[in-house]
């Protein structure tokens, strides 16, 4: 008798492979990645997905192909992927609308040059602005996720 379940074992060694492959372009992003970043191609950009579409791994594999931060905003409904610059996300007036009437949340996002992610002054500001309990944070060198809060001396 057989089901169709998979069961799939991987090191966390292996992302960060791919990750660096990524980034020094001896890889590239898989055709669903290269979608999403095809609908997000420039600093600034920002494109609607179906609710769940969006993973944190996603933006690790974006940050190491660009540079760049990217961000999950996510609503009842829907995902909404954010592509930042080099040094952050700086949400556009609709984004920044949505964000302040609690219609969607920050639900992560990348940084693109530290091995452990570190949550920033501003991403810990940007929470309290919001009144938001906590949010992820995902290294585009390694993979690794990080929950954080408001609390500036939370480690």
């Amino acid at each position: 008798m057989s089901n169709n379940l998979q069961i799939e074992l991987a090191s966390s060694h292996s992302m960060r492979v791919s990750l660096l492959s990524i980034a020094n372009g001896s890889a590239w992003l898989n055709q669903k990645r290269q979608n999403m970043l095809s609908r997000a191609p420039e600093p600034g950009d920002w494109s609607r997905f179906s609710l769940g579409a969006l993973e944190m791994e996603d933006l690790a594999y974006l940050t190491a192909a660009t540079g760049h931060e990217f961000a999950i905003l996510r609503g009842k409904n829907d995902d909404f992927l954010f592509h930042g610059s080099s040094r952050g996300c700086q949400f556009c007036d609709e984004l920044e609308q949505m964000l302040k009437s609690h219609h969607v949340e920050i639900y992560g996002h990348s940084h693109p040059g530290e091995e452990r992610p570190i949550p920033s002054k501003e991403d810990r500001n940007a929470l309290l602005q919001l009144g938001q309990k906590s949010s992820r944070l995902i290294s585009g060198l390694s993979g690794k996720i990080y929950e954080f809060t408001a609390d500036e001396f939370e480690l």
